[in-house]
């Protein structure tokens, strides 16, 4: 019903380009007698990675309803002024009422990013992935987090950022996920609903077919060394070729498991990866959009 509103208010020529300004009006108003709409995909998430993000997240949450998205992940960190990522405590601060906006526009909130090593020390994240259970001290910093958050749908507890090419394979990308069914049964315990996302990126891009995710489990595909002057579905790019198998074989692997629905993070308007400004994607972002 909200995005039916919003879409009426469109074709009165309301628009809202930015977060916190009034409507803009555009020329060529027509109201049509009957509209028949449906999104091509269920879930339409907006990321908030930065900490003048997190700090305006009421004007975002507001601006992305109107925008028909409803899902807003908060991508934080603990470190006091981390880069690519919102400060956590940013989002303490402001969690409640961004919240309760989020909830009464139906969206999903998703919370986290490369927190596993600022919650765990180096031994114990190399025993999840190796298969081990975790310490007693290790699993109560954890569900700690966890119960902290009651108000993340998907959980993402990724592991620690490397450069670009660094060496990964299907054994990198298999404990990866070992690490993720671990840190999924934790969750469970402290909060049934959440999902936990793997992420598939830089090291652990291939598909871990040796190990079968939890029920939980949610893939998050990052393909961040994909080329961005071509569409994925580029016959002449065989880079996103590779890209494009990588994403089939991953959505088999879990959908096989019954795992949840799959999620794509993708990077047409990084800032890190795009520094000197963002180019013109609308055409590439139209047919990587049909892709998914």
């Amino acid at each position: 019903l909200l995005f039916g509103a919003y879409a009426t208010l469109e074709e009165l020529a309301a628009r809202w380009p930015w977060p916190g300004e009034p409507p803009a009006g555009v020329e060529g108003a027509r109201l049509e007698e009957e509209v028949e709409d449906e999104p091509a995909l269920s879930g339409r998430c907006l990321v908030l990675g930065e900490r003048a993000l997190v700090e305006d997240v009421e004007s975002w949450i507001v601006w992305a309803a109107r925008q028909r998205l409803n899902c807003v992940f908060v991508h934080v960190s603990t470190a006091p002024e981390p880069v690519g990522s919102a400060p956590e405590a940013t989002w303490g601060e402001r969690r409640e009422r961004a919240v309760a906006l989020a909830r009464e526009r139906g969206m999903t909130i998703e919370h986290g990013g490369h927190l596993l090593p600022e919650l765990l020390t180096r031994g114990d994240v190399r025993a999840l992935a190796e298969g081990h259970a975790l310490s007693k001290t290790a699993r109560g910093v954890l569900e700690n987090h966890v119960r902290a958050h009651p108000e993340a749908d998907v959980l993402h507890l990724w592991g620690a950022d490397l450069p670009p090419g660094t060496p990964g394979g299907r054994a990198v990308s298999e404990a990866a996920l070992r690490t993720t069914n671990a840190l999924a049964e934790v969750v469970e315990d402290a909060h049934p609903a959440a999902q936990v996302a793997f992420l598939a990126y830089h090291d652990t891009e291939e598909v871990p077919r040796g190990v079968r995710p939890r029920h939980n489990v949610c893939l998050l595909f990052a393909p961040r060394e994909r080329c961005y002057d071509h569409a994925l579905t580029d016959p002449a790019c065989p880079r996103n070729a590779r890209y494009r198998e990588l994403f089939r074989g991953h959505v088999e692997h879990f959908g096989a498991a019954g795992a949840r629905p799959p999620r794509v993070f993708e990077y047409w308007f990084d800032a890190i990866l795009f520094a000197a400004g963002v180019p013109d994607f609308t055409g590439t972002m139209a047919e990587d959009l049909a892709f998914y």
